[in-house]
């Protein structure tokens, strides 16, 4: 996890407790392991064979010389378990503290994975555990002390695990038992023992701490305490004036170009009009063998629109009318792999074996691969996937075949999975066109249904859009979906009249663009045929119809805090975590899922007489700023 300014968040599920899915890339059969090609990083402290000192180590490592991407490490009770501890991906960092390591003379294994030239490797060491006789009771917070008082709007929060054998902590702080309104660690604290917490309320009510803790043993339990709040929090507070407008399309909403369209254009230049370029990627350039990956194509795509202060929407595809397919060319090349074409759009189109293994097994290595490299890459602002046709989900012509030229709903349902398995952070959307229930997955009902992900409209807007692509719509919940997963899409191509007159402020078919964006709640829209019908100015006032849009409604500050209240206007939630910052102090909860016409109060342990207030966040690229507007 990365640190800048402010911390970003990751996705997790949480249901009576912490459900943490350490998502493991590595065991899949991108892997490929090598003793011979360069000099292996080892584990140097402890040594190999050596007896642990007691429930906590640290454990470090060197790379030996070895051209090393990021490091992972796990350690188990068995050969390359992960039972007491799964680092998650280190970068570059060469140790990690381990907690919660049995004490009872067994034998301990650690794992250290290491990436190189696109594929992961590991090393393996063993251990004896410490023998002790201890003392154990139930871990629990030490610091501020249950049912005190807490000093103000901010306190530190220390526990300990006494000497129950945690691998693993979580804390929440709410004005609910068991709640977290005021206070989520995430999976910031993993083996940290202290917290300082910002934001807490100065009422005089009560807090409520719930210290999740996770064994080996036991899984996932929690301790609560109780506080009672300050009633001061130092001077008065004062009403700050602020003044600010929004002055273009905000990071991550609006219309979308094609990054290999207009680029010299004010568009593209300019950051006032345009904040989102689009691709699409072939597999069979990226996928050069099994397990092997070659990501420079990408690479400059997204650096060229990074340079441009931009981020990215992508898509891969494998078929595309009149084209011979994108799968990658060893598996064209293995016996029993047999494509089949048809006429689409009047040409003569191929399309991919779905029937054959090699090629299921590359497709979710693919995306096994692009998470672990760019979940959190904030040049990438929204991910789509699908089957067929441009990656669609359909195949008008010749017709879609379950498993032979589209994959079988059992593949489907195994890929959908993974996805939302891998990726914990970036957006993903599947095309509306997948709630045809004879060729999709996505059955009414299915727990398919649940996953988070978001939708895509291919043909936004067209005549009889108000019937197909409705019950499309509806078929995804999409009034609900809107509130957790991105939702956005094309303008239609079914006819040269809709790419005219789809942003005409009049309307089309009866319908504006501003009011379909606001019955959607869609953040983004690709458009890149636009600029040939509509003016720069109109193009960006049709963005400002998109997405989230914050209002500050109120600001004060005292001697050594803030309290702002923002407002969103727009007609979606912001999907990825922002946060109020005052004079570079960062609000503790973010502005991501904040609903359309939804107001959050924050207090920020920062202030005086003239506080200077902003919006972060880490997922953008420079040049990226999230604006407001304020009228105080």
């Amino acid at each position: 996890m990365r640190f800048s300014k402010i911390m970003r968040g990751t996705k997790i599920r949480i249901t009576n407790k912490p459900a943490f899915l350490m998502h493991l890339l590595l065991l899949l059969a991108s892997v490929s392991f090598s003793a011979n090609a360069f000099a292996n990083p080892q584990i140097a402290q402890p040594s190999a064979g050596s007896t642990l000192s007691g429930s906590t180590q640290t454990f470090t490592w060197n790379a030996n010389g070895a051209d090393v991407d990021r490091f992972w490490l796990y350690v188990g009770t068995t050969v390359g378990g992960r039972d007491i501890a799964n680092s998650g991906d280190l970068g570059l960092d060469n140790e990690y503290q381990v907690i919660g390591i049995p004490v009872d003379g067994s034998d301990i294994h650690a794992r250290l994975w290491y990436y190189n030239s696109s594929r992961w490797f590991y090393v393996d060491s063993s251990y004896t555990a410490a023998n002790l006789d201890v003392d154990v009771s139930t871990p629990a917070i030490s610091s501020p002390a249950s049912n005190s008082e807490l000093p103000g709007a901010s306190a530190q929060f220390s526990w300990n695990d006494n000497n129950t054998l945690v691998n693993y902590w979580w804390l929440y702080l709410g004005t609910t038992q068991g709640g977290k309104d005021v206070y989520d660690s995430g999976t910031a604290l993993r083996t940290r023992t202290s917290v300082t917490i910002n934001e807490i309320p100065i009422d005089g009510n009560p807090v409520y701490a719930r210290l999740w803790y996770r064994t080996a043993a036991n899984g996932w339990k929690y301790t609560d305490s109780m506080y009672r709040t300050n009633n001061g929090g130092g001077d008065d507070f004062k009403n700050i004036p602020l003044t600010s407008s929004i002055t273009g399309v905000q990071p991550m909403t609006g219309i979308v170009l094609w990054s290999t369209g207009h680029n010299n254009s004010l568009l593209k230049t300019s950051s006032e009009y345009v904040q989102l370029e689009y691709a699409y990627l072939d597999p069979s350039k990226t996928v050069t063998g099994e397990g092997t990956y070659d990501w420079s194509s990408l690479e400059a795509t997204l650096e060229a629109v990074r340079s441009r202060g931009k981020q990215m929407v992508l898509r891969f595809a494998y078929t595309f009318p009149g084209q011979t397919t994108k799968v990658p060319n060893y598996i064209k090349s293995l016996p029993g792999y047999n494509e089949t074409s048809g006429i689409t759009e009047g040409r003569q189109t191929y399309f991919p074996d779905w029937s054959n293994a090699a090629l299921q097994k590359a497709h979710i290595d693919l995306y096994t691969a692009f998470a672990a490299r760019y979940d959190n890459d904030p040049r990438i602002a929204f991910l789509q996937v699908g089957f067929g046709l441009w990656s669609e989900y359909h195949i008008y012509q010749p017709g879609v075949r379950l498993g032979v030229n589209f994959p079988s709903k059992a593949f489907q349902a195994e890929f959908l999975n993974h996805m939302d398995d891998v990726f914990d952070t970036l957006q993903w959307s599947v095309s509306i066109d997948a709630g045809v229930q004879s060729v999709s997955a996505f059955q009414s009902g299915s727990s398919l249904m649940n996953l988070e992900f978001g939708v895509f409209d291919d043909s936004f807007m067209h005549e009889n859009h108000g019937a197909y692509n409705q019950s499309m719509w509806n078929h995804f919940d999409y009034q609900q979906r809107y509130k957790k997963s991105v939702q956005g899409g094309e303008f239609s191509y079914y006819t040269s009249f809709d790419q005219q007159n789809v942003l005409n402020p009049a309307g089309i078919h009866g319908r504006t663009f501003s009011g379909q964006s606001a019955k959607f709640h869609i953040t983004y829209m690709i458009g890149n045929d636009q600029p040939n019908y509509q003016s720069n100015e109109r193009i960006k006032q049709a963005g400002l119809s998109t997405g989230y849009r914050f209002k500050i409604t109120s600001f004060q500050a005292s001697s050594n805090q803030s309290k702002v209240t923002v407002t969103n206007t727009g007609v979606a939630p912001i999907y990825y975590d922002a946060y109020v910052t005052v004079n570079n102090v960062a609000a503790t909860s973010s502005l991501k899922g904040l609903l359309p016409g939804a107001s959050a109060d924050f207090t920020i342990a920062a202030g005086g007489s003239n506080p200077v207030l902003s919006i972060e966040a880490d997922r953008l690229v420079d040049g990226q700023q999230i604006e407001f507007e304020a009228n105080l």
